[in-house]
């Protein structure tokens, strides 16, 4: 096993290898991309990699340290993940305790923290130490959707790797892969912009597929003339609260398509392209300048939102605008 399962990351996938290859792996390592582009998975499978008896940089999935490793139980390997909104400084100490025994199976030992940026400032200068003074066997890998929550003399310490977004054929790959591809597989890939991770839960979620059809039902509704359209849509953004972000990212969507149809005729650049016909009928009903102060507001509501702002209000006021008078 050496990434050939997982789709993209060309760059990161070759340095990773070469270090493997040549023995000149770092003592520590910093993932960072948005949440959902794949850290854990190469993360885990850079561990395994590293911790394979066998020569060369593939696991081989056959020695003790890989058949161990992959039923969890490799005990040259530990996980450290936030127990509820942190992750304690008990926790890096443990790192610590560990990190003083050489390893059981394999050459190395390898400690892999997940959402790193939910270390403790004093986690975080527990694990400095370490950092500092790692035993030539320890390898240390760090994954986060926010870097710059980690203290400076902690990144300093780690070699970065960024990791970009999927293109979209790369996304239709990964749903294939998955068994997930389907009718809806060019919406997903567009709305996904390039998260692997969102395609995935998208492709897997009904409730999802359910709300996506009940917007547009809602919003072609409210472009027949209908002022209950309107009402319905608030209706529904209340009702369902707890996906108001989800709800919200949908309509944007859909006014964004609407500008976009104003100025391109081309399908190819719209992201619910399958709803093409309804964006091209209601895109002259609706001026650019409105749809630019609906997706403004919209942007607005999901900050006021974040911050305990009333949900009703917003949704009665956004179902008003939603409409052109």
């Amino acid at each position: 096993m050496n990434f050939d399962s997982l789709i993209g990351q060309s760059v990161l996938k070759k340095n990773l290898l070469n270090a493997l290859s040549t023995d000149s792996c770092a003592h520590a390592y910093l993932f960072s991309g948005p949440e959902g582009i794949g850290k854990s998975t190469f993360a885990m499978d850079f561990a395994r990699m590293l911790l394979c008896t066998e020569n060369g940089p593939a696991a081989c999935s056959k020695c003790i340290a890989c058949n161990t490793f992959n039923v969890g139980t490799n005990p040259d390997f530990l996980l450290i993940e936030p127990e509820g909104n942190s992750i304690s400084v008990e926790s890096i100490r443990e790192i610590q305790a560990e990190a003083i025994i050489r390893p059981m199976y394999s050459n190395k030992k390898v400690y892999y923290i997940k959402q790193a940026e939910k270390m403790t400032q004093q986690a975080q200068n527990s694990l400095l130490k370490t950092l500092e003074e790692p035993p030539l066997y320890c390898v240390i890998i760090l994954s986060t959707h926010n870097p710059e929550m980690l203290l400076p003399t902690v990144r300093s310490r780690l070699l970065k790797f960024s990791f970009s977004k999927n293109t979209n054929e790369e996304i239709v790959t990964i749903l294939k892969n998955n068994k997930l591809d389907s009718d809806n597989t060019g919406f997903i890939t567009a709305y996904a912009d390039g998260i692997p991770g969102l395609a995935i839960k998208l492709a897997s979620s009904e409730e999802f597929t359910e709300l996506r059809n009940e917007v547009f039902l809602i919003l072609g509704k409210v472009f027949g003339d209908s002022i209950k359209g309107q009402f319905d849509m608030a209706k529904f953004i209340i009702n369902n609260s707890d996906n108001a972000e989800i709800i919200l990212n949908l309509i944007t969507c859909f006014y964004r398509d609407l500008l976009v149809a104003r100025k391109c005729k081309g399908q190819g650049v719209l992201i619910n392209s399958d709803k093409e016909d309804m964006i091209k009928e209601y895109c002259n009903h609706i001026s650019s300048e409105h749809i630019c102060s609906i997706v403004e507001y919209i942007e607005e509501i999901r900050r006021n939102i974040k911050q305990n702002a009333n949900i009703e209000l917003a949704a009665d006021v956004l179902a008003m605008r939603l409409r052109e008078e």
